[in-house]
């Protein structure tokens, strides 16, 4: 079983935290402004990072649209503070055992969103990614997917 998407990107990056869902009735008054937070070690030293995180069950396109308006508004939002990393987390069941998580820097990758694109699974399948291993990723800044990877892979 492929556990959370979050649960997982928490545990793998510096003081991770996902924020819980809201439970009963609070689910249709609450908005999340997005699914956690917390640091990625840069050159420069710790930025604070906020995240969305999404789950396809296997192998396929990833469409933008599937992130909501108001999560996209907060990732972009945040993401103008000085040092603040806005991702998108797309963990990818891609076989028995085998989860893949890919890692968009949102600020950069954005304009997917606004253009409702889609990134067809034969493309998903060239992007950098990270293997989940006993729950956890080793987390690398350099496959973080930004528009310029996603260039050299559209061709």
């Amino acid at each position: 079983m492929f556990p959370a998407v979050c649960t997982i990107f928490a545990s793998s990056i510096n003081t991770g935290y996902k924020i819980p869902d809201p439970t009963s009735n609070f689910g249709q008054t609450i908005i999340r402004p997005f699914d956690g937070l917390g640091m990625v070690e840069k050159e420069d030293g710790l930025h604070f990072l906020c995240w969305e995180g999404k789950y396809l069950s296997k192998m396929c396109a990833f469409n933008f649209g599937l992130v909501q308006p108001h999560q996209h508004a907060y990732l972009m939002e945040y993401s103008k503070a000085m040092g603040v990393e806005a991702y998108l987390v797309v963990g990818v069941k891609f076989a028995r055992g085998k989860n893949f998580i890919y890692v968009f820097d949102y600020k950069d990758v954005n304009i997917l969103f606004i253009k409702r694109k889609s990134i067809h699974s034969k493309f998903l399948m060239k992007l950098p990614y990270m293997q989940v291993h006993k729950n956890k990723i080793e987390f690398d800044l350099n496959n973080v997917i930004t528009l310029d990877k996603l260039k050299e892979v559209y061709g």
